[in-house]
Formats: C-alpha cells, structure tokens, sequence
C-alpha cells in the first residue's frame, strides 16, 4: 500500500473516530446513570482529545504533546482535587479545543476538493465547539451555585448542561433550562451567535469549494 493511499485512508478514518467520540460525548453518555457517566465523561473527553491531534494534517507531533500534556492535567485534577489545579485545567483544555477547532476550519479552508474528510470536519468542528462551551458552562456551575436554573427540578445533573448547552447552540432555546445570571447569560448569548457565525462560515466555504469543484 503506497503512502498516498494510506494518508487517503487514515485521514476518514481518524475524523470518523473522533466523530463516534463525540456523538457518544454529547448523545449516549448523558443517558447513563450519574455515577457511570461521571467517568465516562473523563474517559472520552481524554480520548477526544488525543484523536483530535491526530486528525491534525501539519504539526501533529506537537498537537500529540499537547494533548498528552491536557490528559494528564486533567487526571491530576481528578485525584489531587485542588481547586487552582482544577481551574487551570479547564483553562487549557479549552484552548486546546478552540486551536483544534480554528486547525479544522484552515483544513477545510485549505482543502482544493468537498470530500468525506472534509464533511467530518466540518461535523467535528460542530461538536468540539459545543463540547467547549459545554465545559464552561459546567465550570461556571460549579463555581456559581445557582447559575442556571430548571422550570422541572431544583438541581441540575451534568445532562442537562449537555441539553442545555446544544440547544442553545443550535438558537432552538427552549427555555425549560436558563441562565439566571449576567455572566451565564451573556454567554448564552455568545454561545447562540458563534453557533450561526460557524454553520454560515463553513457552509459557504463548503458550498464555494463544491460550486468549483463541479466547474
């Protein structure tokens, strides 16, 4: 198998594996009892991260050490329980979803023809934004009791910040979950605009590329 036809390979493949991660992130995971889906949570977002760096095409050594570097803060996080630890980790696994977000949309915008690799990015791109967002709004919740609030029940389980967080995203908003304070709701805000700004900016670059693909 010549080089060429391997990375052809590879490539789908990788940001099919990040894609399974994801959807199972944000869809399956949130239906499992509290005490399971707390590890999973860590599980998987350790696996999404390192899979993300993969899927990068130039400096993948360095978004490998990154990644490995964000992993292993998070676990230590975990077992030292230290509150500037804590915070410090939610910092940096961020920025590391926002640059493997921008790396996505350069392939995308880089790319000369619309092909699979490219329609999973675009989907990639998608959920790890959402997946961001998702970890400051649990971040805020933590630090802020009562942030948010639920018209159906007095506490909040990380599936509802999943729900809520998505919903917000896509500016559906059905209001049953809503931010109480002016942090919480301006990033609500922020988080309902830069969901319309991607889908706009990508589709069209996705839609440019396949009009002069098919001239």
């Amino acid at each position: 198998m010549t080089g060429k036809v391997r990375n052809r390979i590879q490539k789908p493949f990788g940001q099919g594996a990040l894609l399974l991660l994801s959807v199972s992130y944000i869809f399956i995971i949130p239906l499992l009892p509290e005490r399971f889906a707390y590890f999973a949570y860590l599980a998987t977002l350790s696996l999404i991260f390192y899979s993300s760096a993969l899927t990068v095409e130039v400096g993948r050594r360095k978004y490998l050490f990154l990644a490995a570097a964000t992993i292993f803060t998070e676990l230590a996080s975990q077992i030292l329980n230290w509150d500037l630890l804590f915070f410090l980790t939610r910092i940096t696994s961020n920025v590391f979803l926002i640059v493997i977000v921008y790396k996505f949309i350069l392939q995308i915008a880089n790319q000369k023809e619309v092909n699979l690799k490219s329609i999973l990015e675009v989907i990639n791109g998608y959920f790890l934004l959402g997946i961001v967002y998702l970890t400051i709004v649990v971040f805020i919740a933590q630090i802020l009791p009562g942030a948010y609030k639920s018209a159906g029940t007095d506490s909040l389980q990380v599936n509802d910040y999943v729900y809520f967080t998505f919903i917000t995203l896509t500016t559906v908003g059905y209001g049953d979950v809503v931010p109480v304070l002016p942090l919480t709701k301006m990033l609500s805000v922020v988080i309902a605009v830069s969901g319309q700004f991607y889908v706009a900016v990508i589709i069209a670059i996705i839609v440019g590329k396949f009009s002069a693909q098919n001239r």
